[in-house]
């Protein structure tokens, strides 16, 4: 009998249910918001809230407890030192579902299922290591992105202008080769 056996079981054994609601647990604190089926995302959040719990009494122990789940000590870093003082002053109810409507291939139910609160992203960009050492990675410069110089009085300089120009004819040259399209 099922008595009091509340957990959905998402058609899937104990083990591949555990590794996919940790995944999607660890999708949802990266990216504050994540986009899956319905069934899938209240199971999700039933874990995530506990997490969250957890996480907002800092000590040795949830720490243990939540690395149960989440197996991953930058997102626990994050989950403890992030995440858990946005919801310090809130007794519960840190995440919301939004039903998004059917999918199309099966007509499953999808939802939204995101944080309530959003924390600020550090957006730090990750400089990819050239094959060769000598070679440099190119940059396409965009048109509305090119702005001559200017001086403190307000005017431009002739090397800025200069710049510019050339800049111009190189991006030019770049669409003449790879823009047109031969029918």
């Amino acid at each position: 009998m099922r008595h009091r056996k509340r957990k959905g079981q998402l058609s899937r054994t104990e083990s591949e249910r555990n590794a996919l609601l940790s995944n999607q647990v660890a999708s949802l604190f990266t990216h504050q918001a994540i986009k899956t089926t319905l069934a899938k995302a209240k199971e999700t959040r039933r874990l995530a809230e506990k997490l969250i719990t957890l996480a907002k009494e800092d000590s040795l122990h949830h720490r243990r407890l939540v690395f149960r789940f989440l197996k991953d000590k930058k997102l626990i870093k994050m989950l403890f030192k992030e995440i858990a003082p946005l919801f310090a002053p809130r007794q519960g109810g840190y995440t919301r579902i939004y039903q998004l409507g059917q999918r199309q291939g099966d007509a499953a139910k999808m939802a939204m299922l995101e944080l309530v609160e959003k924390r600020v992203i550090k957006v730090v960009e990750k400089k990819k290591e050239a094959r060769h050492k000598t070679a440099e990675p190119k940059k396409i410069v965009q048109p509305s992105v090119i702005k001559p110089e200017v001086a403190d009085k307000g005017t431009t300089t002739d090397a800025a202008k200069k710049k510019v120009e050339h800049k111009k004819n190189w991006l030019k040259s770049v669409k003449n080769l790879f823009g047109k399209k031969e029918q």
